[in-house]
């Protein structure tokens, strides 16, 4: 069994037993009266380059604990101040040290930057739970879901006016969130304080940010060149499947192994507009402090270039 069929299995049996304390009719509750959601997908594609997206996070299955005293307020009130467009939440327990509670912390503590709650989604249990605490964008990972419960999910967190980061590593993968994102059918009926109703193709690109994730889920092993690779491929799988074309609207974000102002130089040249930087940041004394060093440093060299 992979680590990523693992944590499936894992996730499943959470779900079971929340659903035992907190049952799903009392979450729709509290989802549907928790306040708007933040826009997280236009605070991502306005942000001035590089926009990153600063992950918390305590430890992961590929690197062990990472930053065992690492408090979620506290980061998320430095990554703001050093100039992060959005933030990120590992929420899942087993694996990663986190907790939903993390993200009602951040809210609770008026932080205003966008958050999106990273965990591993196979059920609208977790829609509504996301919902209910104050994430504005949730993950779906392609290689954890079918084709079909991806669409379910997907049409269930847009009608909960959660945006949403689809996320893959494969061409396969990618050529099914091409299918969705550039070409969905299925109609939506909302269920959040904005009632969006109607198909999804008049409202899903602007909610919608494509992630390709440098690292293989199966293995943890992770490569750069990932981004580049699959970002290159996307006319020709657009032109093959006989799809729309990616709207100008979804932003394509890079997620792992970034580590330096170089590596975001050459993820921004291979046609990404956003970064996902999780452990590079959160290792160091001051997260706020190595952000905003990267930040300045990506600048620098991205001023250099246009001279």
């Amino acid at each position: 069994m992979s680590i990523l069929e693992e944590i499936i299995q894992e996730k499943h049996r959470e779900i079971a037993s929340g659903a035992v304390q907190t049952p799903l009719s009392a979450l729709k509750v509290a989802a549907l009266r928790a306040e708007k959601p933040l826009g997280f997908a236009q605070a991502l594609s306005s942000h001035e380059a590089p926009a990153i997206i600063a992950e918390i996070k305590r430890a992961s299955p590929s690197k062990g604990m990472i930053r065992e005293d690492l408090d979620p307020v506290t980061t998320a009130r430095e990554f703001s101040s050093a100039g992060a467009a959005c933030l990120s939440v590992l929420t899942d327990q087993k694996y990663f040290h986190g907790h939903i509670d993390f993200i009602r912390k951040i809210r609770s503590a008026g932080v205003t930057l966008p958050v999106l709650r990273k965990d591993f989604m196979v059920d609208e249990y977790q829609l509504y739970e996301s919902r209910a605490a104050g994430a504005d964008a949730i993950l779906l990972i392609v290689a954890a879901l079918s084709p079909a419960k991806l669409k379910e999910l997907y049409v269930k967190a847009l009608s909960l006016e959660l945006d949403v980061l689809m996320e893959v590593h494969t061409e396969e993968e990618l050529a099914v969130a091409l299918a969705l994102v550039t070409s969905p059918t299925a109609t939506v009926e909302g269920e959040g304080e904005g009632k969006v109703k109607g198909e999804v193709e008049e409202f899903a690109p602007a909610h919608t940010i494509l992630g390709i994730n440098n690292r293989n889920l199966n293995n943890f092993v992770t490569e750069l060149s990932t981004t580049g690779e699959l970002i290159s491929a996307i006319p020709r799988l657009i032109e093959k499947l006989n799809l729309h074309s990616l709207p100008s609207s979804v932003s394509i974000v890079s997620e792992s192994g970034i580590y330096s102002a170089t590596d975001i130089i050459r993820l921004i040249k291979d046609g990404a507009s956003g970064f996902l930087i999780g452990e590079s940041l959160v290792k160091v004394g001051s997260p706020g402090e190595q952000l905003s060093q990267l930040i300045n440093e990506t600048r620098t060299l991205i001023n250099q270039s246009n001279k």
